[in-house]
């Protein structure tokens, strides 16, 4: 008997795509009834609301006020761009400490916000997120800076641009690339020219298509066609990504706070996040992983193992 438990089924079933001959066979399948229990029940959950449509007009406007600022003559735009996730910090805030000559940006959950470095590079900063770097290093001419979180980076040429995180450090060769780092969890993909990561005593450089993860320290070198990050365009597309990114990427879309009770952190998701249901979104990452969740009047998203009698 056929089965519609793969891992993006329920995802293209929730967003009407599938074909007529898909449809068919699964309403006539003894999968349909208990599916479609579970997503009128989990349907009825009060989510936030959400307008990506509206949230990413903001950003590209942000973006497009950023880029027209004059220029130093000193410096020539270059096509080089980065993304780092690493984990989570809230307050939305533009800091200067004179004490310590460091400056700070950083982001409460579901936020983004968009500035420019003083090499005129532009910064992206993804929810829950933090930069720091010290303006007299750059005055130098050393492009040095601190991330805890996401942003995506559009880097002036000139010396060598350097994202420092807790898991691992980023030089820039002349290129686009995209890094996660989450706990457990450190990955970095190559899109244009060359990347350089070190973690640890390891060294490896990228080239375009070509990405690194670890997970639990256990290495692995991966392949890609997208010639961009999907996040940037607010699609999330994972390929055996770990439980616990999965998680992050929704509480940011979603604005809500996730609490889990001792899910497998080893467990992988496969498939797409939806971005404008919330609770569809949760059906489609939980099922397959055999979870559950609830959502409170507070926004507040609680997961969990499936128990038998659920």
């Amino acid at each position: 008997m056929e089965k519609f438990n793969d891992d993006t089924f329920l995802a293209r079933w929730l967003n009407n795509e599938l074909t007529a001959e898909e449809l068919t066979k699964f309403e006539a399948s003894e999968d349909y009834a208990a599916y479609k229990k579970l997503t009128d029940k989990s349907l009825l959950f009060e989510a936030p609301n959400f307008d990506s449509n509206k949230i990413k007009a903001s950003i590209m406007k942000n973006k497009e006020v950023a880029v027209t600022k004059v220029r130093s003559l000193y410096y020539t735009i270059a096509s080089i761009a980065a993304i780092l996730l690493i984990g989570g910090l809230g307050g939305n805030y533009f800091f200067s400490d004179t004490n310590t000559t460091t400056t700070y940006y950083a982001t409460q959950v579901g936020e983004r916000i968009n500035f420019e470095l003083p090499d005129g590079s532009i910064v992206d900063l993804n929810g829950m997120s933090k930069v720091a770097f010290n303006p007299k290093d750059w005055d130098n001419n050393i492009r040095t800076l601190n991330l805890e979180g996401e942003a995506f980076f559009k880097v002036q040429k000139g010396s060598k641009f350097t994202v420092q995180t807790k898991q691992g450090k980023v030089s820039v060769l002349g290129t686009q690339f995209d890094v996660k780092d989450t706990e457990n969890y450190f990955a970095v993909n190559c899109f244009e020219g060359k990347v350089q990561v070190d973690k640890g005593s390891a060294k490896e450089v990228l080239t375009p298509g070509k990405g690194i993860q670890y997970f639990q320290d256990q290495k692995d070198l991966i392949t890609f066609a997208n010639a961009s990050p999907f996040w940037i365009d607010n699609q999330y597309k994972y390929n055996n990504v770990p439980l616990q990114a999965v998680l992050l990427d929704l509480q940011n879309v979603y604005n809500v706070t996730i609490k889990t009770k001792d899910p497998n952190k080893a467990k992988r998701f496969t498939g797409n996040l939806i971005t404008n249901n919330i609770s569809k979104a949760l059906l489609t990452i939980t099922k397959p992983l055999n979870l559950t969740f609830s959502i409170t009047k507070d926004d507040v998203v609680f997961i969990k193992e499936n128990s038998p009698n659920e």
